[in-house]
């Protein structure tokens, strides 16, 4: 079954009994993210996909990310992060019952890596026991009464198996603006409201954490320090 929405998805796991506690991680950048290739702590494998691209830091975000979708393809990532996730089910001494783990893979204004990841894992999910959510870190930039701009990343996670297509028409709706993917920023008028739009659109809600401004402050004391 396909899932896109999320009443689709409760309906798929409706039935299977009992409360479960199992490892999650809601910002996870995948290969394609821009970031990723200039980090110091790749591993060997990381490495020698990501080649290409190390030490760089592209300027057009989407053509990277095509680039990377033919450099290290997501069903050979899927398959590192469950050995990955063995490895911490290990350490951690979780039991075989409770060995699914949920991602999220939130990359820099860009979610086509993700989107086929996560119907790459949905599509093995019983073999694998990992669910991984498509979504994306937004930079959000919106007016503050201060009479200047505050910036935040912001993190949109959606339904398995959602397409690209399906996260741009939420976060358009949501904006009332004309997003790409790719996009170095989003400008919107009213904070409060694009969040509200974004986690009750109609056909994809997302799930949006507020991940960090740009500083080392946190959310709190920077807008704290911009509003006073």
């Amino acid at each position: 079954m396909t899932i896109r929405t999320n009443g689709e998805l409760t309906r798929e796991l409706k039935g299977q009994g009992g409360a479960r506690f199992c490892p999650c991680d809601f910002h996870v950048h995948s290969p394609a993210s821009h970031d990723v290739a200039a980090r110091s702590d790749l591993n060997d494998l990381e490495k020698d996909r990501l080649k290409p691209f190390l030490g760089t830091s592209p300027k057009d975000w989407a053509k990277h990310q095509r680039e990377v979708l033919t450099a290290f393809p997501p069903a050979e990532y899927l398959s590192y992060l469950t050995k990955r996730r063995d490895e911490v089910v290990a350490k951690l001494g979780i039991g075989e019952y409770n060995r699914w783990a949920v991602l999220a893979i939130t990359d820099h204004n860009i979610c086509t890596y993700a989107v086929q990841l996560a119907r790459a894992a949905w599509d093995e999910r019983k073999q694998n026991k990992l669910i991984v959510l498509p979504g994306i870190e937004l930079d959000v930039v919106f007016p503050i009464p201060a009479a200047e701009d505050a910036a935040i990343h912001m993190l949109c996670i959606f339904s398995p198996c959602v397409d690209s297509s399906d996260i741009r028409k939420a976060i358009c709706d949501a904006s009332s603006a004309d997003w790409k993917e790719g996009n170095e920023s989003l400008t919107v008028t009213n904070l409060q409201e694009f969040v509200n739009n974004l986690r009750h659109h109609t056909h994809y809600p997302s799930m949006v954490i507020a991940a960090h401004v740009w500083s080392r402050k946190g959310v709190q004391n920077e807008v704290k320090r911009l509003l006073t």
